[in-house]
């Protein structure tokens, strides 16, 4: 056996090594990375996969979401001209007016989403949110007409009052598109008014039609 000389090593400056001075071994035909590289590349993609998986069960969250909102339609058939309409958010003196809009004498709709209470097994009780009027057993949405939505010069001041009970309890779970149509003039030629007389209900329909 030889003897290995003693004392330190000489280095070989032409063979590449990590900043700990230990050696890199290279196969052939790949290329020499930088150190703690190929550490770097893993954990972002790890950081990529996990802010995507994030993503995605937000996505499919919202998705779910959709699904299961219910969204009350109302179909205003042809009103007075030159009237203006709105949806009331809120009551008492503390409301306002929302999706406001001109009559030219065809049909006006209006959409919104009530909110809907957990573990509450009346339908219309199940209903409230800040366009929801009414007690418990007498829900009901109002749409401001003339100078109550907003129109300083109209000669109208009116508000018409649409119940909504009849809306069957599986809609309240499952979610969907209800519609209501209610006439937009009343006996004296104006808009109308007041509670709807003869209500024919709410029917589901498809979803879009704004």
């Amino acid at each position: 056996m030889l003897n290995q000389p003693h004392g330190p090593r000489e280095i070989d400056p032409f063979v590449p090594r990590d900043q700990a001075g230990l050696r890199r071994v290279t196969r052939p035909g790949s290329r020499s990375l930088p150190p703690g590289a190929a550490t770097g590349a893993v954990s972002l993609s790890i950081v990529n996969h996990t802010q995507g998986s994030h993503e995605a069960t937000v996505f499919w969250h919202k998705l779910h979401s959709m699904a299961l909102e219910l969204t009350l339609r109302i179909v205003i058939e042809q009103p007075p001209a030159g009237v203006d309409f709105a949806l009331q958010k809120g009551s008492g003196s503390a409301y306002e007016t929302v999706q406001k809009q001109r009559s030219q004498g065809g049909d006006l709709v209006f959409e919104f989403q009530p909110a809907i209470r957990e573990g509450v097994s009346d339908s219309m009780a199940a209903l409230g949110g800040p366009f929801v009027q009414g007690p418990r057993q007498q829900r009901f949405i109002y749409v401001d007409i003339g100078t109550y939505a907003g129109q300083a010069d109209s000669c109208w001041s009116r508000r018409l009052k649409i119940p909504l009970d009849g809306i069957p309890a599986k809609f309240i779970g499952s979610g969907g598109v209800l519609e209501a149509h209610v006439p937009g003039t009343g006996r004296d030629g104006g808009p109308n008014c007041a509670t709807v007389i003869n209500f024919e209900g709410w029917k589901p329909v498809a979803r879009s039609k704004l």
